[in-house]
C-alpha cells in the first residue's frame, strides 16, 4: 500500500464567544494547517503515519495518525505552527507492521 493522493489547507480558526470561554483561549492566532490523504492497497498493511513538517531546510516529525480513516481519508491537525511565519512543506510516512518505512509522499508548501 501507498498514499495515493493528498493535500493540505490553511484555514482561519473559528471564533469562539468571549462569554463562554476564558480570555486565554480567544487569543490564540487563527491560523491552522488541515492536512488530509488517501491510501491505495491494502491499508490493513499499515500501522500508522509519520507527519514531517520542513522548515528552513530542517525536517523534523510533528505527529502520528493511527490506520483508522473516516470514509477512507485520513486527516491531522497541525496546531503547532499557527503561530509561524513563512513557508512549511509537510510530509507523510506511511509505517508498515513489522515497523518498516514506506516511501515518504509530498503533501503539499503552505504560508502562514
Amino acid at each position: 500500500p501507498q498514499i495515493d493522493s493528498g493535500k493540505v489547507k490553511v484555514r482561519k480558526r473559528k471564533r469562539r464567544r468571549s462569554s463562554n470561554h476564558s480570555k486565554e483561549l480567544n487569543f490564540r492566532p487563527n491560523k491552522r494547517a488541515f492536512l488530509s490523504w488517501t491510501v491505495r492497497g491494502r491499508k490493513k498493511k499499515i500501522d500508522h503515519f509519520i507527519i514531517q513538517a520542513e522548515d528552513m531546510g530542517s525536517t523534523y516529525s510533528i505527529g502520528a495518525v493511527h490506520n483508522i480513516s473516516r470514509k477512507g481519508v485520513y486527516v491531522f491537525v497541525d496546531r503547532r505552527h499557527s503561530n509561524h511565519v513563512g513557508e512549511i512543506s509537510y510530509y507523510i510516512i506511511p509505517v508498515y507492521l513489522d515497523y518498516e518505512q514506506g516511501e515518504r509522499f509530498a503533501l503539499g508548501t503552505v504560508e502562514f
